[in-house]
């Protein structure tokens, strides 16, 4: 009968050289990492084509902070991506609730016509 240290000795450390095991995990390692990678260059171009995107989006986060203001909300309302998220108050700034739905507005000291 063999006993559970040489089962564990053989599938971890093989002879001499990475069992079964460690040579799945090390695959396993590998394989993680690359979806991670294509994880987050699909989240950059997802970022990138919605601040361009023609209509506003705003994302809040779970405290209700904005994690993101995209160009058309800084063209409508006058602030830009970095004011909004420098507030320490941000909706306070451009977007006011009445009744329970959001109404933005303006920023009123910008220059323009």
């Amino acid at each position: 009968m063999t006993d559970d240290k040489q089962i564990v000795n053989h599938f971890v450390y093989g002879k001499g050289k990475p069992g079964p095991l460690l040579t799945d995990l090390e695959s396993l390692k590998k394989k993680v990492n690359q979806t991670e990678e294509a994880r987050l260059q699909a989240e950059k171009r997802m970022h990138e084509v919605a601040h361009y995107l023609p209509m506003m989006i705003i994302v809040f986060g779970e405290n209700g902070e904005v994690r993101f203001w995209n160009r058309e909300c800084e063209r409508v309302t006058g602030y830009s991506q970095e004011e909004i998220m420098a507030a320490d108050r941000p909706l306070e700034l451009g977007v006011n609730s009445t009744s329970g739905s959001w109404t933005l507005h303006e920023k009123t000291d910008r220059p323009g016509p």
